[in-house]
């Protein structure tokens, strides 16, 4: 058994029939010949897998509770269509994306699908409190796209901003299960405003670890392009340290911006960023945020779905992909 087979025992059953019901939603609608052979179905499903272990472990037994993880995979999956498009991304999860399938104009309305079959499934719960979450977390999420969006090329990104984007673009939908989780099982407000918290920061953590691995990574390993980033024009941690290190790399940036064809400038760039500690910087906060999630779990009763989310937070710590 390896170590996601550990993190998922506890949920094993909730997460086949998750997989089961997404490849339906994927194969019965009128574009189903689109979705199908795609990527939708072959990420590692964190985001519902930390709701059913977290759900579970706060006493919630009803077998909906997968209903709620179609809605938040799908609205990651929605997301990650955008994503690709913004980012002129030809591969996500070692398969073609939709983008480079379809087109952008294609590909833009088959994410409008998604988050349309997640919004869908959410009205149909009837929970109208739970829905007014999803909706704020869907607004969260697009406002953190925009933001990175409207920041591209922008070498004078704070630490700060940074925080405010992947909060707002990766960590919601972690907070999006934190608060589902709180209100199907009625905790009190103190205890969801740590269970909120200890989410958010699993978020955060998951999101500066992937901008690591984005210096780190072989392509082959976590299934889509690496130095992506500043490809793309996005400053993340690492080089966001880097340059307040070394203001000269600024300067470096501002120039391969002008030409991100200049391989070798791009490397040069890399390199200088790991000599001046922007990875072991960047590492070091991710882990800062893991212990205090690690803290924020005393109000959770022991279980196997305890130490499960336990086992959780220490893949997304060491993960390679």
């Amino acid at each position: 058994m390896n170590q996601l087979e550990k993190i998922v025992a506890p949920v094993k059953d909730e997460l086949k029939t998750l997989e089961k019901r997404i490849d339906f939603i994927l194969r019965e609608n009128v574009f189903k010949e689109k979705f199908t052979g795609t990527f939708l179905n072959k990420g590692k499903k964190l985001r519902p897998i930390f709701l059913f272990l977290l759900a579970r472990a706060l006493g919630y037994e009803d077998n909906d509770i997968v209903d709620y993880g179609i809605i938040v995979e799908l609205l990651h999956n929605a997301s990650l269509v955008h994503d690709d498009i913004i980012d002129h991304s030809s591969k996500r999860r070692g398969e073609s994306t939709f983008n480079a399938l379809y087109g952008n104009n294609i590909a833009v309305l088959l994410g409008d699908l998604l988050f349309l079959f997640s919004n869908k499934l959410a009205i149909e719960k009837r929970k109208f409190e739970i829905l007014d979450v999803i909706v704020e977390k869907n607004e969260n999420l697009l406002i953190g796209e925009i933001e990175e969006g409207l920041n591209a090329g922008n070498v004078s990104l704070t630490e700060d901003e940074y925080m405010k984007i992947i909060k707002n673009k990766t960590a919601s939908l972690f907070e999006l299960v934190g608060e589902i989780s709180c209100l199907l099982t009625n905790k009190i407000d103190s205890d969801c405003n740590a269970i909120k918290k200890m989410s958010s920061l699993i978020g955060l953590s998951f999101q500066i670890i992937d901008d690591i691995l984005d210096y780190t990574s072989e392509a082959k390993k976590v299934g889509k392009p690496v130095m992506n980033d500043l490809k793309e024009k996005t400053l993340t941690l690492p080089i966001i340290y880097a340059i307040n290190k070394d203001h000269s790399l600024k300067e470096k940036v501002e120039k391969f911006f002008s030409d991100v064809s200049n391989d070798a400038l791009l490397y040069e760039i890399r390199d200088r960023v790991v000599e001046l500690g922007g990875l072991k910087y960047a590492k070091k906060k991710a882990l800062e945020m893991m212990k205090q999630t690690r803290d924020s779990m005393f109000i959770i009763p022991p279980s196997v779905y305890k130490d499960s989310l336990l086992f959780l937070v220490a893949f997304m710590e060491k993960r390679s992909f």
